[in-house]
């Protein structure tokens, strides 16, 4: 397979994804109507297939990776569906992987991971080099601004991702590594610095969130896991996901989940939701078709839901949330405006 599995370039700028679809090799395409409209007219030659992801199951996937011929590129073009689904066929086929996102709903673009979805729950199946992931301004600034703001939500999970962290080398679940939790601090206090950047989606607020999706793609490699970025609120946001049998923009159910963990785990809750406040970002989970019912079951299941489910040490693993924590949790999210 070409390339690594490591960070992938990112290609910044104006036009960026008319250059990456002026080629003349054989392409497929993963993805959704409204994201292909953006770029179709940018390509100077039909591709040889383009489908679209229905399912992130095993089957499904299988399925659709059997429609699309032998090809030289894949790419990903839309959100995080159409960015794990590229790279399940960019790995089955061999070949190179390109990805442009038209949202950023999390860092599945960066990431080399291969993601499904089995029973409900997240499992991982390989992983894929990316030969670079376009970022192209015009086209982001098009999207509606809450589809990119959101992104900052998967850098805005370092937060409490490092009190898990610390939480788990405390009860000796894990190591602690001084040097990645310093350079995750130090990521996550760029994005907080570009906070006006990222609600006003300016090119360098764009930037801001992809640099940091990069930074913590890095530091996973380095570390060997997530723990810098990935924590006891991205779990919760596995759960609902489990609960409600349906998908959600990542970084929108992310917010949700960030927010709700910070406030029963967390020492900086005002402070967090100050920052996605000023990022233009809204907690409300009914705003995403969330009740408050089923965020407070998720609430009080998670410990049973990550033991159950073999997730790596966080605070959930450690502390049971009542309901009585679960429903002060909700009010607060919602009664923030």
């Amino acid at each position: 397979m070409p390339g690594n599995t490591g960070v992938p370039p990112i290609q910044y700028g104006y036009g960026t994804a008319s250059k990456a679809l002026d080629l003349s090799v054989p392409y497929a395409v993963v993805t959704m109507d409204v994201p292909w409209s953006l770029v179709r007219g940018f390509a100077a030659t039909p591709p040889q297939k383009i489908v679209e992801p229905t399912s992130m199951t095993l089957d499904a996937l299988e399925s659709m990776a059997r429609l699309i011929p032998k090809v030289e590129v894949i790419f990903g073009i839309g959100g995080g569906t159409a960015h794990d689904a590229a790279k399940f066929v960019a790995m089955q086929q061999g070949c190179r992987l390109i990805q442009i996102p038209t949202m950023i709903g999390g860092d599945a673009a960066l990431t080399p991971p291969v993601g499904i979805r089995e029973e409900g729950r997240v499992r991982y199946v390989g992983s894929v080099p990316c030969d670079r992931v376009v970022v192209d301004y015009a086209i982001l600034q098009n999207a509606p601004p809450e589809l990119v703001r959101v992104g900052a939500c998967d850098c805005l999970s370092s937060e409490t991702a490092l009190r898990d962290w610390r939480v788990a080398a405390g009860a000796d679940q894990a190591a602690w590594d001084e040097a990645v939790s310093h350079d995750a601090r130090r990521t996550l206090d760029s994005i907080r610095r570009s906070r006006f950047q990222i609600r006003d989606c300016t090119p360098r607020g764009i930037r801001a969130i992809f640099d940091g999706f990069a930074s913590y793609a890095g530091l996973a490699l380095d570390l060997g896991n997530d723990r810098a970025q990935e924590g006891s609120e991205h779990f919760l946001a596995y759960f609902v996901e489990f609960l409600t049998q349906r998908s959600y923009v990542h970084g929108q159910l992310l917010g949700v989940c960030l927010a709700a963990v910070a406030y029963l785990f967390g020492e900086s809750f005002s402070g967090l939701m100050s920052t996605l406040g000023d990022m233009g970002i809204n907690t409300d989970p009914t705003r995403i078709g969330i009740t408050a019912d089923i965020l407070i079951d998720a609430l009080v299941g998670l410990q049973d839901f990550v033991r159950e489910g073999g997730y790596y040490y966080t605070h959930a693993h450690e502390r049971a949330i009542s309901r009585t924590e679960a429903r002060e949790s909700v009010r607060a999210l919602t009664s923030v405006k």
